[in-house]
């Protein structure tokens, strides 16, 4: 079985309010002092959730079809990191141009309805193995395994 990681603690609303004023403090540059200023939190955690969440220029909500072109330009110039090619879209992380990309974008992906058989592999194989859904979505070509899951959960309604 597969290391399990530690548990995320989640961010209390005091401590985005700690980082934000952190961050105005010292220009979100010396994520050590903003980590003193917030005072539950490591440095690096700081910075990850200032990058990938508080940051005001952050875009949220529904991609544009220029960022879509823009993200399927930037994949085809051959962008090695997701943090590299979320430098180029103004507003979106990381996360969120690895996740348009997998689930909406790649071309790879197979977005028909799912058949039956599919199904049944899904049902089937989840009730051998377990949530592995990398390990049922491999079996199935074209569907993700955020796809695969999702599907899972619509059976078991």
């Amino acid at each position: 079985a597969a290391p399990r990681r530690a548990p995320v603690e989640r961010w209390s609303p005091e401590e985005d309010d700690r980082l934000r004023r952190g961050v105005d403090m010292f220009a979100a540059r010396n994520w050590r002092r903003i980590s003193a200023v917030v005072g539950t939190k490591k440095a690096v955690q700081c910075m990850q959730r200032w990058k990938r969440s508080l940051r005001p220029d952050l875009k949220k909500g529904r991609w544009t079809q220029e960022e879509d072109a823009l993200l399927i330009e930037l994949i085809t110039q051959g962008y090695k990191t997701w943090a590299e090619l979320s430098n180029r879209i103004a507003g979106r992380s990381a996360k969120q141009c690895r996740e348009r990309w997998t689930h909406h974008l790649n071309p790879a992906v197979n977005k028909d309805v799912f058949t039956p058989e599919e199904d049944w592999t899904i049902v089937s194989t989840q009730a051998a193995i377990g949530n592995r859904w990398s390990h049922i979505a491999a079996m199935l070509p074209g569907r993700t395994e955020n796809a695969v899951k999702i599907r899972w959960k619509t059976c078991h309604r």
